[in-house]
C-alpha cells in the first residue's frame, strides 16, 4: 500500500541537470527526478498563466479571496479560470513518448507501451505543452479527452493514494 501511494507521478517534465559525482572530485552525471520536473512543470504553468493575465487584462496574482477572486487564478473579460481548470488542461495535454524512440543513452527509462500511465502518470510535459495548454484555456482550441485506459489507471491511482491516506 505504501508503494503503491507514492509510487505512480502525476506528470513527468523534461528535465535534467549535469551534476559533479558525489563520490569523486573529477566526473559529472546527468540526473533526474521530482525535484526537478516540479519546478519546470511549474514554470509552464506560470509561462501559461502569465499569457492568461496578459489576455484577461488581470493584473493580480493568486485566487486571494483578498481581491475578490472567489478562488479564480485568472480573472478578467470573458476568461475565469480556476486551479482545477489549470490541473486539468496540463492533464490532458500530457502525452507518452513512444518506445520505438527511446534513446538509451539518454539516460532514461523506455515507456512501456502497456500502461504508461504507470510509469508518467497523465503524460510527459515539456514547453510543446505550452501553447495546447494556453489554447485550450483561453478557449481557441479544446484538447481531446484522454483515453478511457487513461482516465482509470490515474482513478484507480488517486483512489490507492486516498486509501493509504485515511
Amino acid at each position: 500500500k505504501e508503494t503503491m501511494s507514492g509510487s505512480y507521478p502525476d506528470v513527468a517534465a523534461d528535465w535534467t541537470q549535469n551534476l559533479p559525482n558525489h563520490d569523486d572530485t573529477d566526473g559529472y552525471h546527468e540526473t533526474s527526478g521530482t525535484s526537478f520536473a516540479t519546478p519546470r512543470t511549474a514554470g509552464i504553468l506560470s509561462l501559461v498563466l502569465t499569457m492568461l493575465r496578459s489576455d484577461a487584462q488581470d493584473n493580480l496574482t493568486g485566487a486571494s479571496d483578498v481581491y475578490n477572486r472567489s478562488g479564480f487564478l485568472v480573472q478578467g473579460g470573458n476568461i475565469s479560470i480556476s486551479n482545477a481548470d489549470i490541473r486539468h488542461a496540463l492533464n490532458l495535454s500530457g502525452w507518452y513518448p513512444s518506445f520505438t524512440t527511446w534513446d538509451p543513452s539518454a539516460g532514461t527509462m523506455p515507456i512501456s507501451p502497456v500502461a504508461p500511465c504507470t510509469q508518467v502518470g497523465w503524460g510527459v510535459v515539456n514547453m510543446s505543452n505550452v501553447m495546447p495548454i494556453y489554447e485550450h484555456l483561453a478557449g481557441i482550441n479544446t484538447m481531446p479527452d484522454r483515453p478511457a485506459d487513461v482516465e482509470l489507471c490515474m482513478e484507480t491511482n488517486q483512489n490507492i493514494r486516498e486509501a493509504y491516506w485515511t
